[in-house]
């Protein structure tokens, strides 16, 4: 969501500082994309997973069942050997079972490092379009500057939103992408909603120095 208001109002940025708007497409959304279609079908897959499980034990219970009744039709000297016969199947089975859980299990391992390469991803693009609106802010700074005009409030808000920019970096770098462990999932969720607002606050600054840079053209003359 985040994400995709940075877009637009960087998009609005780009437009207000350069003049010229920018369309070229970001790789690392591009990226996010086909993780995101890697994680719709790694979940297609687990919900198969799960229906060959149901399916499977309702066919090791009918199969038990229907040798359970069937053993006292059996001669006596049988039994014995189709008692153990359900036991194998039982094991096999459980077995099987066993391992398509595990499988699932892997696959949810899976999902959750796209999940956490999406995250990097989108905390990369935030970085890059940030880190390049400040350079042009910086360069519309100077070049206001030149014509003789004050701006020491602008670079005073662009420190301002150097240091959020910052300290979301130092906040993202504590983020423990390998731990699986719930109260860790929990700290990284807020610490990743502390960056974003980190940064879309820089960004808003960013846009609000560029709005009051804007330099009037000279009217043009016309020649009789």
């Amino acid at each position: 969501m985040l994400a995709a208001i940075l877009v637009g109002t960087h998009a609005h940025a780009q437009n207000n500082a350069s003049g010229t708007p920018t369309h070229a497409p970001n790789p690392h959304r591009i990226e996010n994309i086909e993780l995101r279609k890697n994680i719709d079908g790694i979940k297609n897959t687990i919900g198969q997973d799960r229906q060959d499980l149901r399916d499977s034990r309702e066919k090791m219970h009918d199969d038990i069942q229907n040798k359970k009744n069937n053993l006292l039709n059996l001669p006596k000297g049988e039994r014995k050997e189709a008692r153990e016969d359900i036991k194998t199947m039982r094991d096999d089975m459980r077995n099987k079972m066993d391992a398509k859980r595990d499988e699932i299990k892997n696959k949810k391992a899976d999902i959750k490092d796209i999940r956490g390469e999406i995250m990097k991803n989108r905390y990369t693009a935030m970085t890059e379009r940030l880190t390049t609106l400040t350079s042009r802010v910086e360069s519309r700074i100077a070049k206001v500057a030149a014509t003789g005009k004050d701006v020491t409030a602008q670079k005073t808000k662009l420190e301002s939103a150097k240091a959020k920019i910052t300290l979301a970096q130092t906040k993202f770098s504590t983020i423990n992408k390998d731990s699986t462990d719930q109260t860790v999932l929990e700290a990284n969720k807020k610490t990743m909603e502390e960056v974003k607002t980190l940064m879309k606050e820089a960004q808003q600054i960013l846009v609000d120095i560029v709005e009051t840079l804007k330099v009037e053209k000279p009217a043009s003359t016309l020649t009789k």
